[in-house]
């Protein structure tokens, strides 16, 4: 997932509990409220998540202000997505690339 149109790039910069503080690479800033599932060490400050546009637009009909990712293969959340699908996410965490997908239910 490189940084397409639709995609956007957010630096952690602050972190309590579940509530991510985020800024763009573009200088926006983003509170979210993030749980990831099914990993073994949790994003941090400096780390990075790009994600869809769409997310982080409150005026898109899947927003939320609370999300919650794990493991592309798990039965909950949809199948067969691409990679560039909008509920996708892509962790870098110490250098490490991980995709997730959004979880529902």
């Amino acid at each position: 997932m490189e940084a397409k149109s639709n995609v956007k790039i957010f630096k952690i910069e602050e972190k309590d509990e579940y509530l991510y503080r985020l800024r763009s690479d573009k200088g926006e800033i983003v509170t979210l409220g993030l749980n990831f599932l099914d990993i073994d060490v949790e994003p941090k400050e400096k780390d990075y998540i790009y994600i869809n546009a769409e997310l982080v637009n409150p005026k898109y009909e899947g927003y939320s202000t609370f999300y919650t990712f794990g493991d592309m293969k798990s039965i909950e959340g949809r199948d067969n997505l691409e990679l560039d699908d909008v509920d996708v996410i892509k962790l870098i965490i110490s250098g490490k690339e991980i995709y997730l997908k959004r979880l529902y239910g």
